[in-house]
């Protein structure tokens, strides 16, 4: 299992391509903006569930 910390890393760089590709047409129509969105929230999810335990 990863590291919580190296876990919240991940998360910060998904977000921060997210947001660059948010200004790139291709990106959004080609369905990579929702792709990501979707790998964040499960990071999220995974990363909530191993602050809990």
């Amino acid at each position: 299992m990863m590291p919580a910390y190296k876990l919240k890393e991940l998360i910060k760089q998904k977000e921060d391509e997210l947001f660059w590709k948010r200004f790139d047409a291709n990106a959004i129509l080609s369905g990579e903006t929702e792709r990501l969105e979707g790998e964040i929230k499960i990071l999220k999810r995974l990363y909530w569930e191993m602050m809990t335990e």
